[in-house]
């Protein structure tokens, strides 16, 4: 289950947490392939069918303004959104917000 760690000054801080060891293997192996999928976005290019905002998001993580990472920690893992671009800051920040606005409307 995801936990948004909230905004960080340069980016953003996901906690993924499950209860039992079975569970917190398949919560990381989940991020693994999530990340996995996200490369493979990243290096289509614009061949990648996304929209407006995923594709600032890849074009930034494409040039390296912006980094994703997953770090396993006991209970799950964490993945963390950075850059040291304001721009591309403001943009997670905002892509977070509407996500978490959309998601709790329903």
């Amino acid at each position: 289950m995801p936990h948004p760690g909230g905004a960080l000054k340069n980016g953003v801080m996901f906690v993924y947490t499950a209860e039992t060891p079975g569970k917190v293997n398949a919560v990381q192996s989940a991020l693994a392939r999530r990340s996995e999928r996200l490369t493979q976005v990243v290096a289509a290019g614009d061949q990648a069918h996304l929209c407006a905002d995923c594709k600032a998001i890849r074009g930034a993580m494409a040039s390296g303004k912006m980094t994703r990472e997953v770090v396993n920690i006991e209970g799950g893992a964490l993945a963390l959104m950075t850059s040291d671009d304001p721009a591309i800051v403001a943009k997670i920040h905002a892509m977070v917000e509407n996500h978490h606005l959309a998601h709790s409307k329903t």
